[in-house]
């Protein structure tokens, strides 16, 4: 699925490469899918199939991985490479705020061979086993891109740089 709806990156789409840029912009019909998809049952079952992605694994070094993660930097996302909200948060974060790559961990969850288990056991963390999962320090879970707040709207509002910078990510 991914890799046949992904674009090639261009110069008319500023090098983007994954999953079409539109579908993470608020409003898209994949945005809309995804906020629906992250409450009740649907939840339930997308946590469910997170596990059952993930099989077996060692819970407690997964967990402590994750804490550590989250502990050593600024800012922690757990992402996916092609993932159009998981690359407008980068995009956001990196370009457009100017984020130093060495103030944020990036572990992207389709590459690492803890992935699978890592996103089932963010999924119990924090009820939603969307990508990205964006941890700010001192604030905790912030949501992904555009939602749980979601980074996006905390832009919007005049709220992000104010966590970055407590965090020391500015």
């Amino acid at each position: 699925r991914v890799s046949k709806s992904s674009e090639p990156p261009t110069a008319d789409n500023g090098g983007w490469s994954g999953e079409p840029k539109e579908w993470a912009l608020e409003g898209s019909f994949a945005q809309k899918a995804s906020e629906i998809s992250q409450k009740g049952f649907a939840a339930s079952i997308k946590q469910w199939i997170a596990e059952s992605i993930a099989g077996e694994y060692d819970k407690e070094a997964v967990n402590k991985r994750i804490d550590e993660t989250i502990a050593r930097s600024p800012v922690a996302m757990f992402s996916f490479s092609k993932c159009p909200f998981c690359l407008r948060s980068k995009e956001l974060l990196l370009n457009e705020i100017g984020i130093d790559k060495s103030n944020i961990k990036i572990i992207e969850c389709d590459e690492d061979p803890q992935g699978n288990a890592i996103r089932a056991e963010l999924g119990k963390r924090t009820g939603r086993t969307s990508m990205p999962s964006i941890w700010i320090r001192e604030q905790g879970f912030v949501g992904g891109c555009n939602d749980g707040p979601g980074i996006v709207p905390l832009h919007k509002e005049g709220k992000l740089r104010g966590m970055l910078e407590a965090a020391k990510a500015l």
